[in-house]
C-alpha cells in the first residue's frame, strides 16, 4: 500500500511538471502547524469529530504564472470521541504531502494534491485518575496508513503567511471525515519587489521574442547639416564629396543587413523620418535597396518595431519615468515631453546599436549593441598597431558587425526560450 501511494506522489508530480515551464523560482519554506478535525469509522461504536494538532516543514515554489508547487512533511495526530462509554482514539501519522496551487487573487489560492498518511502509532484513551494526563494509553490494531485527496483554500496574511483550510477525499482511509486547519508561516524573506537585474531579464526576454515577429528599421544618416552647411559656405565640391561618401555607406549598410541578418525583417528610413518614426507616420518612408522611397513597403505595427543604427554613443538607457516637461518640437511648437532618468554609460566609440521606437537604448542582457571597431581603424590607421591581425580591411567592418548582432540575435532568443 505504501509503495503504490509513493508511485502516485511521484508520478502525479512527474506529470505536473512537464505541463509547466518554470519562469522563476520563488522559493518560501517555513513552518506548518494547525488542526486536524477527525472522525473515524468503528465498528462497535459511533465516532465523533475529535481535534488533534499537527506541525511539520514545508517548501513552495512557482513553476508557470499563476502555477505554485508546494512539498511538505507533518508530524499529525488524529482522534475521535465515544461519548458512551467515553474513550478517545488517537492516532499518530507522518504526513508527505504534494500540493499545486492556483492562484485567484492577491490573497486567495485553490490547491488540490495527493497526500499520504502513515501510521506511525494507534491508541485508544481510557479515563484513568491515576495517570499524569488522566488518561491511560493502550495500543490498539486495526487503523491502517492511509491515502487521501486534500482540496482547499488558501488565504494570504501577512509577509507571505498563509491560512489553509482543506477537506481530504479518502482513497484509502479508516476516516469518515478529515478537515485541516493549518497556518503556513514561512522563515525565508520572500520577494517583495523584483530587483533592477529580474526587470532587465524580463524586459528583454519580451523584446527578443516581440523581435522575432517584428521589424528592426535601420536608420541611415544623412549628413544634411554638414552638406548644407558645406554648400552655405561655397565649397560645393566638398559637399559632394561628403554626400557621395554618406551614399556609398548607406549603401553598404543596406548590403551588410539584407546579407547577414535573417533573424527579423528589416527595414530602412533616413535619419531625418525619425521624428515621423516617433508620431508613428510609417507610411511613405521606406527605403528600397537602392535608397529610393518605396511606397510599397509596409510594416506590421501590430508587432514589435526595434530601431538600429551605427553610432558613436552606447549607454545603459533602460527608462524610468521622472517627470513631464516641455520641450520645442520642429513644426509643432512647445510641447509636453515625458522625462526619463538611466542608470550611467557603460561604452564610448562606434557600434551597431539597437533602441525602441522611441529611440532609447535597449539593454543588458538583450545584445543591444556590437562594438564596430574597424571604422576607427579606417579613420586613424595609425591605431591599428593595438589591434591583432593587422589585416583589417575597412569594408569588413559592417558586415562582420552585422553578422554578429545576427549571431547574437538568435543565441539570446534560444537561451530564453
Amino acid at each position: 500500500m505504501k509503495i503504490k501511494a509513493i508511485l502516485i506522489l511521484l508520478i502525479l508530480s512527474k506529470f505536473s511538471l512537464s505541463q509547466v515551464s518554470p519562469v522563476s523560482r520563488d522559493l518560501l519554506f517555513g513552518v506548518k502547524t494547525g488542526l486536524n478535525f477527525t472522525r473515524f469509522s468503528n465498528q462497535f461504536y459511533e465516532l465523533d469529530h475529535g481535534t488533534k494538532p499537527l506541525i511539520g516543514v514545508f517548501i513552495e515554489s512557482r513553476v508557470y504564472n499563476n502555477v505554485f508547487m508546494a512539498g511538505s512533511v507533518s508530524y499529525s495526530l488524529k482522534g475521535s470521541n465515544s461519548a458512551s462509554p467515553f474513550y478517545k482514539i488517537e492516532n499518530q501519522y507522518l504526513e508527505p504531502e504534494l500540493t499545486f496551487g492556483l492562484k485567484l487573487s492577491k490573497y486567495l489560492r485553490l490547491y488540490s494534491g495527493v497526500k499520504l498518511s502513515l501510521l506511525r502509532h494507534s491508541n485508544l484513551l481510557i479515563l484513568n485518575g491515576t495517570s499524569f494526563s488522566g488518561y491511560e494509553r493502550i495500543p490498539i490494531t486495526g487503523y491502517h496508513s492511509e491515502v487521501s485527496i486534500p482540496i482547499g483554500i488558501s488565504y494570504f496574511l501577512y509577509r507571505n503567511t498563509s491560512l489553509n483550510i482543506d477537506y481530504c477525499l479518502p482513497v484509502i482511509s479508516d476516516a469518515k471525515s478529515n478537515f485541516g486547519l493549518t497556518f503556513k508561516i514561512p522563515v525565508n524573506s520572500p520577494n517583495k519587489a523584483e530587483t533592477y537585474r529580474q526587470k532587465r531579464k524580463i524586459a528583454s526576454a519580451n523584446q527578443i521574442n516581440q523581435l522575432k515577429n517584428g521589424t528592426l528599421i535601420v536608420r541611415l544618416k544623412t549628413s544634411e547639416n554638414k552638406i548644407s552647411v558645406l554648400k552655405d559656405m561655397g565649397k560645393v565640391e566638398m559637399a559632394e564629396r561628403v554626400q557621395k561618401a554618406q551614399k556609398e555607406e548607406n549603401m553598404r549598410i543596406v548590403h551588410a543587413f539584407r546579407t547577414e541578418l535573417d533573424f527579423c525583417k528589416v527595414e530602412f528610413v533616413f535619419s531625418n523620418n525619425s521624428q515621423n518614426i516617433l508620431d508613428g507616420n510609417l507610411e511613405h518612408i521606406f527605403l528600397n535597396d537602392m535608397l529610393k522611397v518605396d511606397s510599397a513597403r509596409q510594416i506590421d505595427t501590430a508587432n514589435e518595431i526595434l530601431i538600429a543604427e551605427f553610432d558613436s554613443k552606447s549607454k545603459d538607457t533602460v527608462k524610468y519615468f521622472s517627470h513631464v516637461g516641455h520641450g520645442y518640437i520642429e513644426n509643432k511648437g512647445v510641447r509636453p515631453i515625458h522625462r526619463y532618468y538611466t542608470s550611467s554609460m557603460e561604452f564610448e566609440g562606434l557600434a551597431l546599436i539597437i533602441l525602441d521606437k522611441d529611440f532609447v537604448q535597449l539593454n543588458k542582457p538583450f545584445p543591444y549593441f556590437i562594438p564596430a571597431e574597424f571604422k576607427s581603424i579606417k579613420k586613424h590607421p595609425e591605431h591599428s598597431f593595438l589591434l591583432t591581425p593587422f589585416f583589417l580591411y575597412p569594408n569588413w567592418y559592417y558586415n562582420k558587425t552585422v553578422r554578429e548582432m545576427n549571431r547574437r540575435l538568435h543565441r539570446f532568443y534560444n537561451k530564453v526560450n
